[in-house]
């Protein structure tokens, strides 16, 4: 990987950028072992339980459905019934307009012989 810095001032500005980077994550090291040294103290007796032991499926089955619900006979609501429409009507078919007949060409008059 090349890097150019040909200017002293590329070297400057590089050398800043990881002074800056280093010195903020010293910072969060430094901040969390102060938070890990004042935080709670959790003491676990010996012999306690780790994990929590669950119920055999053998012993108690898991209800089934949604346990959100509420447990009971679920009615469906009943729709409301059909509005009736009133009974079709016949349309009356379209009137159709005849056709005029086409108009006879003429034929030119005969030429004189």
């Amino acid at each position: 990987m090349n890097i150019f810095l040909s200017a002293p001032d590329s070297w400057r500005r590089l050398g800043t950028a990881v002074a800056v980077s280093l010195l903020i994550h010293a910072g969060l090291f430094a901040l969390g072992l102060l938070l890990t040294e004042f935080g709670p103290i959790v003491v676990v007796k010996k012999g306690e339980p780790l994990f929590v032991e669950l119920a055999k499926p053998e012993e108690e089955p898991a209800p089934r459905g949604n346990p959100a619900l509420v447990p009971g006979p679920r009615a469906r609501p009943s729709r409301p019934p059909a509005p009736k429409s009133p009974p079709p009507v016949a349309k009356a078919a379209p009137k159709v307009e005849t056709a005029l007949p086409a108009p006879k060409a003429e034929t030119p008059p005969a030429a004189p012989t």
